[in-house]
């Protein structure tokens, strides 16, 4: 009895109190490997330009006969915030989920460009490297934008676009955030990003505080100058849309979290503007609906992706 309340008591000092870094460490890990295996992927590398660009596959063996689905992920996280999204999609889609030039396990470098076009330019030509002959795609924030410029710049290819709370859309909420001194991503302290991490998501999942600790310090913190570089190149209004898209309802699908605090819903009242056409507004979510609530999320991008508006 008195080992089985031990092990409860460690159990819920590792989940719900301690702050270390190596716990966070280890159960991240652990955590994200299991979703990945649960999700079907497999992590896999191809060299684009000299830059090796890491991605996420399905690889089971149906994978290969169903239509393709690219994820497109935001500034500073990963292809690993797709895991619980793409646990809904792995029955329908083979799953294409790059990180981004600069971004998880795709190496930064100070001489890199990482302006959304050519971010762009990159997944073009990520998409030939892996003889992908038709797909469709899913951004999020920052992936968003980039999934526009896709459908513009790889319309043969491209069949259909799904938004997800997208940056992009040049307006006075943007030019104000470029003019700005603080960026919202570059964090000198764990207390910086807590703050900033609390404005990600209105219904986030359970994270242990030490994942949270470890995640702050290692994704952020260190990486601070490396995310105002990048932040600085990506959030360019020159290559912000600001004059209506031509595109027909059965492209392209707006998605966006009432809640959302990193890009309000004012934001998506530009985009429906651009785009000439309502947004699927979710009142209870925020910036994330793909994390915050992925069955629900996912069953709606899957009723357009199957030929719905």
């Amino acid at each position: 009895m008195l080992y089985l309340v031990i092990i409860i008591v460690l159990i819920v000092y590792a989940l719900f109190i301690s702050r270390s870094y190596t716990l966070g460490k280890f159960l991240y890990k652990q955590s994200m490997n299991l979703e990945r295996r649960i999700a079907g992927l497999q992590a896999q590398t191809v060299l684009v330009d000299n830059t090796p660009i890491h991605y996420y596959r399905s690889v089971s063996k149906s994978a290969k006969n169903k239509p393709i689905l690219v994820l497109l992920h935001g500034f500073s996280a990963d292809k690993q915030i797709w895991h619980r999204f793409a646990m809904q999609a792995k029955h329908h889609y083979q799953l294409i989920i790059p990180d981004m030039l600069g971004h998880g396990d795709t190496p930064y470098s100070a001489q890199q460009s990482y302006s959304t076009l050519a971010q762009t330019k990159m997944l073009t030509a990520l998409i030939s490297a892996l003889s992908i002959e038709k797909y469709s795609v899913i951004g999020n924030s920052m992936g968003g934008m980039i999934a526009m410029h896709l459908l513009q710049q790889d319309a043969m290819r491209l069949e259909k676009a799904i938004l997800l709370d997208p940056a992009g859309a040049k307006t006075v909420f943007a030019e104000t955030m470029n003019n700005a001194t603080d960026n919202p991503f570059a964090h000198a302290t764990i207390t910086d990003f807590f703050a900033f991490y609390k404005t990600t998501m209105a219904n986030p999942p359970f994270v242990p505080p030490c994942v949270l600790h470890y995640v702050g310090n290692n994704h952020y913190v260190k990486r601070k100058h490396e995310l105002a570089h990048m932040f600085h190149e990506f959030f360019n209004l020159d290559e912000f849309f600001s004059d209506k898209i031509d595109v027909t309802p059965e492209r392209l699908k707006l998605i966006w979290g009432a809640k959302d605090e990193l890009l309000p819903l004012t934001e998506a009242r530009a985009w429906e503007a651009l785009v000439s056409r309502k947004a699927l507004v979710y009142e209870d979510l925020g910036h994330m609906p793909m994390i915050e609530d992925p069955k629900r999320c996912f069953g709606d991008c899957q009723a357009f992706l199957k030929g719905g508006v």
